[in-house]
């Protein structure tokens, strides 16, 4: 009975021993294919993770590229815009100048002709008491005579 017993807990622990060794077998191919998918989705997580830096990485040297064409842009804008103004002030400067210069030259001729009417107008002047002169010594001339011959006609 007791040798009974014994193979019975000799088959017994041999049948635990044989569960254990499965359990640990199925566990190990368990913890290897869990080990492989954790592996693979590392491997797929690392290939997204490259694309997606690879891809902000694009377009941080792309908005970049655009910033830097942007300020090359308004860079030359500027530039541009001083030149206009430079020009716009030059020509400015330019006008204001010959406006000036023409109101003087105008001013100058209008002065010199203002002197040669008054010239004129004072020559004309005398000429006319010139000639009213003259008029009021031929009108007395002829006063003279008229009165010499209305006294010689009566004679």
């Amino acid at each position: 009975l007791l040798c009974k017993k014994i193979a019975q807990l000799t088959k017994v622990v041999y049948t635990l021993n044989c569960k254990a060794e499965d359990r640990d077998i199925d566990l190990g191919l368990l913890t290897k294919t869990y080990e492989q998918e954790l592996d693979q989705t590392a491997q797929q997580f690392d290939q997204k993770y490259k694309q997606f830096s690879d891809s902000v990485l694009r377009k941080q040297q792309s908005q970049s590229q655009e910033l830097q064409k942007a300020l090359s842009q308004q860079k030359i804008l500027e530039q541009e815009k001083l030149q206009f103004l430079s020009q716009f002030n030059q020509y400015k400067k330019e006008t204001e100048q010959k406006v000036m210069k023409q109101k003087e030259t105008t001013k100058a001729k209008m002065d010199s002709l203002i002197q040669e009417v008054d010239g004129i107008r004072k020559e004309a002047m005398r000429q006319k008491i010139s000639m009213d002169q003259q008029l009021k010594d031929g009108q007395q001339k002829l006063l003279d005579q008229n009165s010499k011959l209305t006294l010689q006609l009566q004679q």
